[in-house]
């Protein structure tokens, strides 16, 4: 388990921009169901690593944020994240233990709970259809998430100690 300095903080938030920029990149048009989730998979790893300082507030913050830069009904995301965050956070020590290929299933399961949640909650608001396509997005997660983590974790072993 990593130690959570005060001065290691910004870092975290340095991923979470990162996470956000990679967020609003622009994709093909054709591949754009296609495109990951960074910032819940940033927000998995961080939460899961750090439950105790990266918790529900930190996932309230960030879909506060992305709901902002988005330019939707403000809360929608919020409490998606927040509740993904408290997901993750509930269950840490058994996420830990799993091996990768159930913590990709896990991905896909939290992540497309999380999309089902904003959508219901967009069509409650805005009175739009539902789209079925976001499954798409959290079929990527959950088959990115133990190159991502492997990733992750090397990256911040090297950085926080």
């Amino acid at each position: 388990m990593l130690v959570y300095d005060r001065n290691h903080r910004w870092m975290i938030w340095l991923f979470f921009l990162l996470s956000f920029i990679l967020q609003i990149m622009p994709w093909p048009d054709t591949l754009i169901i296609l495109r990951p989730n960074w910032l819940a998979l940033f927000l998995i790893y961080w939460v899961m690593i750090l439950p105790y300082h990266i918790n529900i507030g930190t996932g309230f913050i960030l879909g506060l944020i992305w709901d902002i830069i988005l330019g939707s009904a403000l809360g929608i995301r919020a409490l998606a994240y927040s509740l993904l965050a408290y997901l993750v956070a509930l269950k840490f020590y058994l996420f830990r233990n799993m091996p990768l290929w159930q913590h990709a299933l896990m991905i896909f399961l939290l992540t497309a709970a999380m999309n089902v949640l904003i959508s219901w909650e967009v069509v409650i608001i805005t009175h739009t259809d539902f789209h079925p396509e976001l499954f798409w997005n959290s079929l990527v997660n959950g088959m990115l998430w133990p190159w991502f983590f492997l990733l992750m974790r090397k990256i911040s072993n090297r950085l926080i100690k």
